[in-house]
């Protein structure tokens, strides 16, 4: 990434390991290091609008995407009794 002057930000880095649940129980502590930080794995990150989770199964993408056409229909429904 240096050839490219690129640079990345370390607080920004996230680490998403993905696999079954079954799979991930068996799996030892995961330590990454970028720069001078640690990261920690998380089990759910939102990227490009898209949310992923750890057993890639899109139930936390569902739950974030279908909340905000809920939250538009009582805004519309408020707005109309005026």
């Amino acid at each position: 990434m240096t050839l490219n002057y690129l640079k990345l930000n370390d607080e920004k880095t996230y680490v998403l390991i993905v696999g079954s649940p079954s799979s991930l129980k068996k799996l030892p502590k995961i330590d990454v290091s970028v720069g001078f930080h640690s990261i920690n794995p998380v089990p759910v990150v939102k990227t490009l609008g898209v949310t992923f989770d750890k057993n890639m199964n899109m139930q936390s993408h569902i739950k974030s995407v279908s909340v905000l056409p809920c939250i538009t229909c009582t805004i519309l429904v408020r707005l109309r009794g005026l």
